[in-house]
């Protein structure tokens, strides 16, 4: 269903987000910067087209990537295709020695364009971003590479 709050469009959803975060690359951006920028830069555009081929949208920020599904565009097996990109995720920053850990939650969801006239974006808001990005970071409590919650684990293989 779409809401109207104060003029603006916000839509309310069920969205699947996935907060990744590069881990390492502060380290070598600290040993060497202008050999690690490159490796970031081949990263995301080695990602970018997988992202949009499983019908997510993605921001940037700094050493995360934030992909969110179901917001911008419709998609109707938003959880799968979640699942999907985490792998490809993993495998593309293997072979370019990166470290990345990936935090995936599905539930309701507010999708608005927030800033103001001068400056404004589309984005997610809500709990889910919030607990997308503590799944990630638990991955260093386990030693694992992603960590979802039960709605995204729940539409997956059986």
């Amino acid at each position: 269903p779409i809401a109207q709050e104060e003029g603006a469009r916000v839509v309310r959803c069920g969205v699947a987000v996935m907060f990744m975060r590069l881990t390492n690359l502060g380290e070598l951006l600290k040993f060497n910067a202008s050999e690690a920028l490159p490796v970031y830069n081949n990263f995301i555009k080695a990602i970018y087209p997988a992202i949009v081929q499983h019908r997510g949208t993605a921001s940037l920020d700094g050493d995360t990537v934030l992909v969110h599904w179901n917001a911008a565009r419709s998609c109707a097996s938003a959880q799968m295709q979640a699942c999907e990109l985490a792998v490809k995720v993993l495998q593309t920053a293997s072979t370019l020695l990166l470290e990345v850990r990936i935090g995936l939650v599905y539930g309701p969801g507010i999708y608005t364009s927030i800033g103001c006239e001068a400056l404004s974006v589309f984005s997610v808001l809500g709990p889910l971003v919030y607990q997308a990005r503590l799944l990630q970071e638990m991955n260093s409590h386990y030693g694992t590479h992603i960590v979802t919650d039960e709605r995204i684990r729940e539409s997956g293989p059986r």
